[in-house]
């Protein structure tokens, strides 16, 4: 059972408990090629309807204990550090307490984005040596002219 926190499904969380619907997988497209750093999670923490943070996320398959970054009474975010995935995707799947509902609001990725391919630094210093010759050859017929 997935569910929201308000009737009209507008509010900040998401949810869902193991006992009636196995963890999801949550998987996040980027726009291109990309280094994440870490990733940053916004739970409930509330305790309240048997509400809590799960105690493991799992990224790309293997399983991470998070540290706690930020703490309130209501909320709390659980960050990874020190991670170097590469790709145009990456997937999270909060791992809880079978019996806890948990309650996800935001997720943040750190890192790189769009890093340049090889190919991309070939034809960038290419254009560069074509417009020192082509300052080069503009220096020289303004000489020969003067």
């Amino acid at each position: 059972m997935v569910i929201v926190s308000n009737q009209a499904g507008a509010g900040p969380y998401v949810g869902w408990q193991f006992q009636y619907h196995s963890e999801p997988t949550i998987t996040f497209h980027f726009a291109g090629p990309s280094t994440v750093t870490s990733v940053s999670v916004a739970v409930d923490n509330t305790g309240v309807g048997g509400v809590s943070a799960p105690g493991t996320l799992v990224i790309n398959g293997v399983s991470y204990t998070p540290v706690v970054t930020s703490f309130s009474a209501s909320s709390e975010w659980l960050t990874v550090s020190g991670l170097s995935l590469s790709g145009s995707s990456l997937t999270l799947m909060p791992d809880s307490n079978p019996n806890a509902w948990t309650f996800i609001s935001e997720v943040t990725f750190n890192g790189a984005t769009g890093v340049p391919e090889p190919a991309s630094w070939a034809l960038m210093l290419v254009g560069f040596g074509g417009l020192g010759v082509a300052l080069r050859s503009r220096r020289r017929t303004a000489i020969a002219v003067a």
